[in-house]
């Protein structure tokens, strides 16, 4: 998705949602008065959680807990079309979370495959539809539309932030000091609670378990090692591989760490170890990749960007030794794996957005600006210079490499 229908999007949500949100707030206030609160079998469950990679990664424990919460129900999860390989490689066991999607590709298409999902909704009767996303009216009107008995989402309460109506019946707390998965899993256990309880869930915060883990398959391994070497073959000389993340961050590129950066740690890491580098991201990395592999040599480093699916990346993930990158759904993909990474964010905060597991380490200058990024201004932020990721230098990244590297006692 480009920064660019991000933008119209978001004037769309702001302009059109706004008041989709309070006629539903009408309708619902109305259809209160004829409403009979009868408890029935849980058949189906639809889960909204539209925008980012790595939210749906960072979702995982919440979608474990509600499929244990309602073992014998249809689960399914509606997303932005791009997202849809994603949810194949999350690991369910024996549980199936069948996906709807709605695409971006243009306004007219978005319109059409809106009003699609609505006509699937309706048809598929949901008894629960819970909202994942944080404060987008976009979202809260799908929620509306649905006329689901019970409909859960995150509430602004008295707090300022995006009008979204006041329909939903279990209206839970976004807590800006908690770690993005600990809310989601606050809005399954709300679904415990009486409809209309406020504020909800009223219980502490869980310690996040049930962390996703890709399984690895070592044929392919062995596959995409050898992709590596035909492409590098210092390869298989050299005993240190890093991937390095050079996607440009598009929706949000005000994410990514420097180009520059990348070249200079790139360089100190050629000149100290036997190591190779292979550039990933995804299409607005190519101009990234084609850039950095001139500059460091195509002999030590494989531009790989816009050349692997999501399962050949995490292939990738587990014949490599360390990865590079800034805050972005790359990151959580590894930390399915046992790479270990190094993250580094600016504009959000590792609290609320630091990937699942242990496998990671997180780099943050903690400027008084930062995190600017919020669910109350559409991570629409106004810095147009991100010195909280320029002040995190190569220097700091290349010894917390070498400080990983020691831990896992590679020998260069």
């Amino acid at each position: 998705m480009t920064a660019k229908k991000i933008y119209y999007l978001s004037l769309i949500d702001r302009w059109i949602g706004r008041w989709f949100c309070f006629l539903l707030t009408i309708i619902y206030r109305f259809s209160n008065f004829f409403q009979k609160n009868e408890k029935k079998q849980v058949k189906n469950i639809l889960i909204i959680q539209l925008s980012e990679m790595g939210s749906i990664i960072l979702a995982y424990p919440a979608l474990v807990k509600l499929t244990q919460m309602y073992n014998d129900a249809n689960i399914f999860l509606l997303t932005f079309h791009q997202q849809r390989p994603l949810i194949k490689i999350l690991p369910f066991d024996n549980k199936k979370i069948s996906v709807l999607s709605i695409s971006i590709n243009s306004l007219m298409i978005f319109c059409y495959s809106f009003l699609i999902t609505i006509y699937h909704i309706w048809k598929k009767s949901f008894d629960i539809v819970i909202d994942f996303e944080r404060f987008s009216r976009f979202s809260a009107v799908i929620t509306g539309l649905s006329f689901a008995p019970v409909r859960a989402g995150f509430s602004r309460y008295s707090d300022e932030g995006l009008y979204r109506g006041n329909f939903l019946t279990h209206a839970v707390w976004y807590n800006n000091y908690m770690h993005i998965s600990s809310n989601f899993l606050s809005m399954i256990k709300a679904l415990e609670f009486t409809p209309m309880t406020q504020p909800l869930p009223r219980l502490p915060y869980d310690i996040i378990e049930n962390i996703p883990v890709y399984p690895v398959s070592k044929t392919k391994i062995v596959n995409i090692r050898q992709k590596v070497i035909d492409h590098c073959p210092k390869a298989s000389e050299y005993r240190l591989w890093v991937v390095f993340n050079v996607s440009q961050g598009n929706p949000l590129p005000i994410r990514s760490w420097p180009l520059n950066y990348y070249e200079l740690l790139g360089k100190k890491i050629l000149m100290n170890h036997r190591a190779v580098i292979i550039l990933c991201g995804q299409q607005d990395a190519r101009q990234n990749g084609d850039y950095l592999s001139k500059k460091l040599g195509q002999k030590f480093c494989w531009d790989a960007t816009d050349q692997l699916d999501i399962d050949e990346l995490m292939y990738l993930f587990g014949c490599c030794h360390i990865l590079i990158t800034s805050d972005s759904g790359m990151a959580h993909l590894a930390s399915m794996t046992d790479i270990p990474s190094i993250v580094i964010f600016g504009p959000e905060t590792p609290l609320r957005y630091s990937p699942l597991g242990k496998n990671h380490t997180n780099l943050f200058a903690n400027f008084s600006c930062s995190p600017c990024f919020s669910p109350h201004n559409h991570c629409l932020s106004t810095c147009n210079d991100a010195k909280c990721l320029k002040a995190i230098t190569p220097e700091n990244v290349y010894t917390e490499m070498q400080r990983i590297l020691n831990n896992f006692q590679y020998c260069h």
